[in-house]
């Protein structure tokens, strides 16, 4: 075929045309194109999962990044997160390529950044060894609780009359999600005295406070009555006024004290196992890469640990780590801390409001600033009164505890210092304590300024009180083992002075428990060398069954004083029905004196009684300890609550109900018992034993958990239908059980399934009942009529479905 050369020309122009204008419109776009800001093509926002050395690490971290992925950054907390450690100076938003040895991989389409890092460059996987529960929130709830001891006694001389007294102590509170107002007091009232009259009673309040806990931020906040808190070389006074505090005791699953830690890298996936004493402590697995096992729990002392590293490739690391325990010190980065403003309480348990006019502003802390040391502080002041003070407690090099603590105070004019010096160790088996202290004659402490504010200086400088602070006290003890049972000899030495007393002692003891623990031997002495009596005492005691215990114990002084006596005891329980008992006979001064107790626990309280004789006189005492508590609008009656409570209701009398696996209580005539020894902030476990249900009643629930906050109270309903219940055992037209896990329809009931052999569970059963089973080939219906016995479980067999 021929082409036209004119056909031809014309074809070349519009092609040349085409191209022309395709390479216009193409530079038209490349010129839009150039109008979008730079910055926005070179970075984008970008949320990736993350793998670091082929880990995932189950996180989404922020990255910016170019379109290809080029050019990668990250806040310096979110790579912190992920575990890669961002050396000091790279800013805020660190460039990946910034990190030294590290390298990355961006996968557009998972949507994921893959990191690879040398050990060097990743954060340590911290692991800690106490397996503390996670925190759990505490149930709030509205209620009231009252502790009671109400005693009666009677004492009778031989040449007179005798005397009567009844008394009683009570510490009740409420309990809402605001708060806990709590208030303690005694009544005490002479019914007879010796010399015929009556005089009327009288009511003492000793506390009253509100106090509400924030347990997530470990924080008690108190108005009212409250004792000041501060370092071990400084003395707590009684206050009244306001009080903002750290409280651990809030969190179970926070570790506060500093316990043994190591740390180290594992090159693989591996396992990991710490011994103590040829005795395994802990147990758990490792990631690959740098590890840090913390709160790894050891006795108080000196010691060696072994941790055992073994890697998924088979190979076995092991490292020999000393240690010296101290529960001195805080966990590192912790800080416990308190602040008090009020007015010092004064003549407690004589009078109900009796507060000196002076305010004090009080505040202490303690702070963890490493593994080996914890810094203390204190200061405090009121009217003509300042002290200060600080100090620290250190583990140096695992060798054994120093601590040194010093203050300054100034009191109606007059400055004086304080200081005080410790160490704690062991050399071999051997275990010191020694503690010094010195003070000026013008140091005072803030119990030493109140004390004179209500008893007045010159009370308390002719009396041998021990209010005044010591001017230099020493105190040094050692422990020696003396048999290859560590058995050991404890011998200490104190030394005390004050302008008005000097005192020094020495003592000696031994312990020694008796074979397959039947009891133990146990001899001490002391010398007093103010007065130069010289004390000796010996002890026996012998473990007679299960639950029984006869005690021996003679004591001689120089002086010519003498005791002996004999004990047989048995312990009370906690459970309901329990008792205990209390026989002993002992001579003294050449007196015989004879005594008695016994106890019972039922369900509303303790019951105590006593007697007492000796050649003069006869004593005589009566007690009943309860508490009567309200939780959930309902009411009841049982033992002393110290912590939290539980009104368990069951509707069924004389019912045992469980704390922890552990019968704990029986319930009254109306079907509700009362739980007194439930742990706030932790999880408690109520429950009851579905076979302890009467036939024909169906629980609602079996078992609760339940988490009080302090001081608070639950109502738990067990209570179910009370209706006839009956097991039906479902079979098809040929016999055959149904399959377990069918399901069944109940008309007019709840929904149920079939069990093992065809048996059935239906609660609240009527004279006829219908109910239809899904079945994988389709259904089948049922009908049966039913008559309750009364006295068995009724079982109906067959009950044919078709």
């Amino acid at each position: 075929m021929t082409i036209h050369p004119i056909l031809l020309i014309a074809f070349c122009v519009l092609m040349a045309s085409g191209i022309a204008a395709s390479a216009q419109t193409a530079s038209t776009e490349l010129q839009a194109n150039a109008s979008i800001p730079a910055s926005e093509l070179e970075s984008m926002p970008l949320h990736l999962a993350v793998t670091v050395n082929g880990r995932d690490s189950g996180l989404i971290a922020r990255f910016n990044a170019g379109l290809e992925g080029e050019n990668m950054s990250s806040p310096r907390s979110e790579l912190k997160q992920v575990g890669i450690a961002v050396p000091a100076g790279l800013g805020d938003e660190v460039s990946l390529s910034a990190l030294p040895r590290v390298s990355y991989r961006y996968d557009a389409s998972e949507q994921r950044v893959y990191i690879s890092a040398p050990i060097r460059a990743l954060l340590p996987d911290v692991i800690s060894a106490a397996r503390a529960p996670d925190y759990e929130a505490p149930e709030k709830s509205w209620g009231a609780a009252l502790n009671y001891a109400l005693t009666l006694d009677h004492i009778s001389v031989a040449n007179g009359r005798g005397s009567s007294n009844v008394a009683a102590a009570f510490d009740g509170w409420i309990f809402s999600p605001f708060g806990t107002l709590r208030s303690t007091g005694r009544y005490f009232r002479p019914i007879l005295t010796q010399t015929g009259t009556t005089p009327g009673g009288r009511f003492v309040r000793e506390e009253t406070t509100w106090q509400y806990h924030a347990p997530s931020k470990a924080v008690t906040l108190s108005v009212g009555d409250f004792t000041t808190r501060g370092p071990t070389w400084m003395r707590p006074i009684r206050m009244g006024g306001v009080q903002l505090r750290r409280d651990f005791s809030l969190r179970s699953d926070l570790v506060t004290d500093q316990r043994l830690s190591f740390a180290g890298a594992a090159a693989v996936p591996s396992s990991v196992d710490v011994f103590i004493e040829n005795n395994r402590v802990y147990s758990g697995s490792l990631n690959s890469g740098p590890f840090r096992l913390e709160d790894i729990s050891v006795n108080t002392g000196s010691g060696d640990a072994e941790i055992v590293v073994t890697g998924d490739d088979g190979r076995t690391r092991r490292k020999k780590v000393s240690f010296f325990s101290s529960g001195n010190l805080i966990k590192k980065g912790m800080a416990d801390w308190s602040l008090s403003v009020g007015h010092a309480r004064q003549a407690y348990g004589l009078d109900n409001a009796s507060y000196d006019a002076s305010t004090i502003l009080s505040a202490s802390l303690r702070y963890g600033l490493s593994d080996a040391i914890t810094v203390e502080g204190y200061a405090t002041t009121t009217q003509d009164f300042q002290i200060i003070g600080g100090g620290f407690v250190a583990v140096p090099l695992a060798l054994g505890e120093v601590s040194l603590a010093a203050a300054r105070s100034r009191y109606n004019g007059r400055s004086g210092n304080f200081w005080q010096i410790g160490l704690s160790t062991q050399i071999g088996a051997v275990d010191i304590d020694a503690r010094s202290s010195r003070s000026d004659a013008g140091y005072a402490d803030l119990a030493y300024v109140t004390g004179v504010a209500y008893l007045g200086a010159g009370a308390l400088a002719n009396s041998a009180s021990l209010l005044e602070t010591a001017r230099a006290q020493d105190v040094i003890t050692v422990s020696i083992p003396v048999t290859a049972q560590a058995n050991r000899v404890g011998l200490s030495y104190v030394r005390s002075k004050r302008s008005n007393s000097h005192d020094r002692l020495i003592s000696a003891s031994y312990a020694m428990p008796l074979a397959r623990g039947r009891g133990a031997l146990s001899v001490s002495g002391s010398h007093d060398f103010t007065d130069g009596e010289t004390r000796i005492s010996m002890g026996l005691s012998l473990k007679l069954g299960k639950r029984s215990y006869l005690r021996t114990a003679a004591y001689t002084s120089s002086s010519g004083r003498q005791t002996r006596d004999v004990t047989w005891s048995r312990p009370v329980r906690d459970e309901i029905g329990d008792f205990g008992y209390l026989a002993q006979a002992g001579q003294q001064s050449g007196q015989t004196a004879l005594r008695a107790k016994a106890q019972y626990r039922g369900r509303l309280g303790l019951v105590s009684g006593e007697v007492q004789k000796s050649e003069s006189q006869t004593y005589l005492r009566g007690e009943l300890d309860g508490s009567l508590v309200m939780a959930g609008g309902h009411l009841a009656a049982g033992n002393l609550v110290n912590d939290s409570f539980a009104i368990v209701d069951t509707g069924v009398p004389n019912m045992p109900v469980m704390l922890q696996n552990r019968a704990v209580a029986k319930t009254g005539r109306n079907g509700r018992a009362l739980i007194a020894g439930l742990n706030s902030y932790h999880r408690n476990r109520v429950s009851v034993d579905v076979a302890d249900f009467p036939h024909g009643s169906s629980p609602g629930l079996t078992a609760s958990d339940v988490i009080p906050a302090r001081l608070s109270g639950r109502y738990v309903d067990f209570r179910g239908a009370q209706g006839a219940g009956v097991i039906a055992v479902l079979r098809d037209g040929s016999g055959a059980v149904l399959p377990p896990g069918t399901l069944i329809h109940v008309a007019g009931g709840t929904d149920t399934y079939v069990g093992y052999d065809g048996q059935t569970w239906l609660e609240n059963a009527s004279a006829r009942n219908s109910l239809r089973a899904e079945l994988e080939g389709g259904t089948c219906k049922a009908t049966f009529a039913f008559h309750a016995s009364g006295d068995v479980q009724d079982v109906i067999d067959p009950v044919v479905c078709q």
